[in-house]
Order: C-alpha cells, then structure tokens, then sequence
C-alpha cells in the first residue's frame, strides 16, 4: 500500500500520525509539463503536479471519460487540457478540437523520462480514472503508481507495470542516473531545470500550501508504496461511530464534528514501523513457505517472563515452521507507538493475565483530558483498540482542550522557539496565575494564545485584588477579634448590600457548581471574577470605626463571600 512516509526516520506513518503534522504556507513547485503523443509529437496532454520528483516514475495519464477537453494550438504546437481549465495556459490560444475524456483514453506519448518504460507489458498511456476533476490543474492527472494512493490502485486495476525510482532513504536509485543519489526534495530544482531544456515545461510557479510533515522530526513526508502490517478498522467502523456517539465530549460539537469526520473517513491502520526502538510486531515468517504465525506472550516462545522482548534480543529467537519444518523469523518492524499509547487501559496492569480485578474496577475510565489533537492520536488509538477487544470506548467523559499558541497564533514549539518557560513564569507570577490564566482564557476547546502579558494582566486584574480584598477582610476581623462561628443575624435583618452580595454568591456558587459539573470549567471560573470587586469598592464605608459600624455588622457579608 501507498502510506505517508518520513524519509529521514525511515518509516510509514498511520492516517492519525499524519494528521498531527500538517504545516501552513510551504513552498512547492507547480508545474505544467507536456507529454508529446507518439503519433503527433507536435501535439501534448498537459499535466500538473507539485511533485516534480515524482514524474521520472510517470507510468500513465489519467482523465475523466465524461470530462470536456479541448485541443488548442499555441504557435505551431498543439495541447490537450480540460475546457474548464484553459485558464492556466499562457498566451493567445485557438480552440481546434473538443473532445471527451473517452476520445483520450488508450493514446500513447512519449516516456519524459526512460526509468519507468517496462521492460515487458504497457505503460505512457492515457486511462479512464473517477478521481479526476477540473478543480485545479488541468483535468488530466500524471500517474505515477508507486507515489500516491490512487495513482497504485489505478495502475493495479489495468496491470501497468512499474517499480520504485526511490529508495526508503529518499533518495533516487543508481539507475535513475540523472538523478541518481539526490533526495526527491533537492531533484525537483534539476527536474524543472532538465525539462525547461528539452522542451517540456510548459510553465512553472511556486505555490504556498499546507503540507504534512513527521510529527517527530517536522521532516516533509512523501507517499510512498511499501509493504505494511494493518489493522482492518474499517471493518467495525459503525462500531467506532456508535461507540463515540455513546460519550460524552466537552465541547459537544467535537463528537460528531472533528472527531465524528475522522471516523466517518476511517482507514485501515498501519501499525508497522521501520524503526529499531519499540514494540516488536510479534510476527513470525517462514523463510522457506512465507508461513505466519502471530506469538501472544513469551511463554509462547518458551521465555522466561523477565526477558527482555525488545530488539535486538527478540530477533534472535526463531520458531520451527509448523508447516514445512523451516526457520521462522520474526518480521524487523516495530509498532506504531500510538497502539501501546491506546493499549494503556489494560496494558498496564498485565491483562488478561494479571490485574484483571483491577481492569474490570477501572475500565472505562470515567474521564480523561487532552489537546484537540488528539482526536487523531491518543483518543482515537484508545477508541479503536478498545471497541476492537471489548466491544465499547475506553473512556466515558473527555475534555478536549486547545492548544498553547504564541500571540501570533502560531503553535508553541520547541523547534519555533516561541515556547515560554515554566519555571520562568511560576518564579515571575506564581504557579496560581497560570493555572487560573488556562482556567479562563478562552473556552473550552479554543487555543490558548499565552504570552508574558497575558499572565501579568492576570495578576493585575485578578490574583491581586483578590488579595487585597481578602487582607482588607483579614486585618479588620484580627482588630476586631471577629468569630464568624458566633455570628447569625436574620437575612431580613442585614442591609441592602449585604443581602445583595449574598445573592449574588448562592448565584455564583450554583453557577460554577452546574458549569464544573458538565465539565465547562472556563464558564464557571470567569464568573468568579468580578465577584471579588464589589466586597470592597462597595462596602469600603462600613469598615471605618469612626462612622459608629459595629463589628459583627462590618464582617457578616465580607465573612462568606472571602470564605467561599
């Protein structure tokens, strides 16, 4: 299968591990390139890519049957493009021909490159495709089979022949010998560069656009076919559906919005990685049949409990073939950290084996929390992994909360440099006005765009008069040796702004009491702010000794509302 694939750790990546690393506004080529057909070298298919690198492994051209194209003549050349799309060509153009995608399908052009021409079997042809538009581009689509998703699924549907031009490195084979050795990033430059000199290039821009990247590394990915280990989730995807409809997500547009979407567009799961340090795949191959055999524990294997599974003291032990008395080996991948991330629920205790009292006390679990993003990563690996063993989610309750931008929107990142310090901030304003700064800054769910200022407005506006309305209570009860406990006096009996104070608390206290409870922490912590004010800007009189106040009558209010 074609996956996401990151060149520098090796390794494919899952559809939720790519979702984590999209980054906005990357510069890439956008090229127009002219495919000459063989009995008309004068006339040529116009194709679009922004992978340049991919077109030495051009095996085909793809259109739509029900598509219109036109054949139009610049000068004294010809070139076929949808109708819809003649708006990419440069210069005066003369509409010649109109044609249907059919009218195109099974034509021969010529290989812009000889790397891809079959040695045995049919390739450089034009064939009917459905995913086709007239969106972007030109309406005819280059093929090439082993560096996209449609691109493989089409070529194996009309038994065109290829192979890889690029190796796992990256790189492009020996035999690919203009190229021979680059990395598919660097060859776009001398790719555009040869075909502006043969002839070929019809014209070329560059365009910013968002474009996955290694949520490890921030290394561009590429799509690139490969062997893999899958789990078939989309055999239970109404389960996956049902069982995320049946919890509860703070905010509630998440469940069929962000996370329902990604469920709805389910793929299966690539679990195998390409990497040395992880959790082997307990996958056993026959050198001499290709038989499989997947190992449960290691007492299957006949080891003792405390050995260490991981490489490379796993790949040393081999198995009989139960089949044709063969080695069996285990297979060199490892998994996809994000299974051992979902399998935590029961993993961590032993289970089955061990800790099944536990399991069954804690599973599911009543509430978990993290950022928005995990809806592609650790919420969904516990939502799969669970509803494919027991049948239901592995959590009842979820926050999802945003992510911790600069001021400029940007995501906080190590690699950006725009990360604030924790210790720095907590020595500057305290741990309290950050953990109240996450507690009101925005909603549930929204980003947080967090910066030195905004934690300073936090001690300015909020933590220090607060302070100062709780020492001002604090001072006049140690003067009057005030008790709280021996205080009751009738509500009908207090002032007006007493029974007006106490109002507002028993409001505020139900407020927060019903916000927290539905988890809409934000609503119920921004209602207490303004709470504070009044305690002293409007009872400021009744705390002087000289306008004759009794003590008892200068604490009842203050008392419960700094108590609370």
């Amino acid at each position: 299968r074609v996956a996401p694939y990151c060149p520098r750790c090796a390794t494919p990546l899952s559809s939720h591990e790519l979702a984590l690393g999209y980054r906005d506004n990357v510069p890439d080529p956008s090229v127009f390139v002219r495919f000459r057909l063989k009995k008309d070298p004068k006339t040529s298919i116009l194709a679009w890519t922004t992978t340049p690198w991919t077109l030495p492994g051009n095996v085909a051209l793809a259109v739509d049957n029900d598509i219109d194209y036109v054949k139009v003549k610049q000068g004294d050349e010809f070139v076929i493009l949808a109708e819809a799309r003649t708006s990419v060509l440069v210069g005066p153009f003369e509409v010649v021909e109109r044609l249907k995608g059919k009218d195109l399908v099974d034509l021969d052009y010529e290989p812009i490159y000889p790397y891809s021409v079959p040695k045995q079997g049919r390739a450089q042809y034009v064939v009917p495709a459905d995913f086709v538009s007239t969106e972007e581009g030109t309406g005819v689509v280059h093929t090439s089979a082993l560096y996209g998703v449609d691109d493989l699924r089409l070529c194996l549907s009309f038994g065109i022949p290829f192979e890889h031009t690029v190796d796992l490195n990256g790189r492009f084979f020996a035999y690919v010998e203009k190229f021979a050795g680059m990395g598919v990033k660097d060859a776009n430059d001398l790719i555009q560069h040869d075909l502006k000199e043969r002839g070929l290039m019809y014209r070329s821009e560059t365009i910013l656009h968002t474009y996955p990247e290694c949520w490890r590394c921030g290394t561009s990915l590429i799509y690139y076919a490969l062997d893999s280990w899958y789990i078939r989730t989309t055999e239970r995807k109404q389960e996956l559906l049902d069982n995320n409809r049946a919890t509860n997500w703070v905010p509630a547009h998440v469940k069929n919005g962000r996370m329902g979407d990604w469920l709805e567009n389910n793929v299966d799961w690539a679990i195998s990685r390409s990497r040395y340090w992880g959790t082997p795949l307990p996958f056993w191959v026959c050198e001499k049949c290709g038989e499989q055999r997947c190992i449960s524990s290691a007492k299957e294997l006949g080891l003792a409990e405390d050995f260490d599974l991981h490489r490379p003291y796993i790949d040393e032990i081999t198995l009989p073939c139960p089949k044709c008395g063969g080695v069996m080996r285990r297979v060199p991948e490892v998994m996809d950290c994000w299974f051992d991330s979902g399998a935590m629920p029961f993993a961590q205790r032993g289970f089955p084996r061990h800790g099944r009292q536990e399991f069954d006390e804690t599973f599911p679990a009543d509430f978990i929390s993290e950022a928005m993003d995990q809806t592609r990563g650790w919420f969904y690996s516990l939502l799969a992994i669970s509803t494919l063993l027991f049948g239901q989610n592995a959590y009842r309750n979820v926050i999802c909360l945003g992510l911790v931008v600069d001021p400029k929107g940007q995501k906080a990142s190590k690699s950006r440099g725009n990360v604030l310090d924790p210790s720095y901030l907590f020595d500057t304003f305290g741990s309290d006005a950050l953990r109240w700064y996450f507690f009101t800054a925005a909603q549930v769910g929204e980003n947080y765009r967090t910066s030195a200022d905004t934690l300073k407005e936090v001690v300015q506006q909020f933590l220090l008069p607060l302070w100062n309305c709780y020492a001002f209570h604090v001072n006049y009860a140690v003067v009057d040796r005030f008790n709280p406990d021996r205080v009751a006096v009738p509500l009908k009996e207090r002032p007006v702004l007493d029974r007006w104070l106490l109002s507002r608390l028993a409001g505020l206290v139900k407020t927060v009491d019903s916000e927290s409870g539905g988890r809409e922490t934000d609503c119920g912590s921004r209602n207490l702010m303004p709470t504070s004010w009044p305690l002293t800007k409007r009872c400021r009189r009744r705390f002087s000794p000289w306008r004759g106040c009794s003590p008892r009558s200068r604490r009842l209010s203050p008392t419960p509302c700094t108590a609370t």
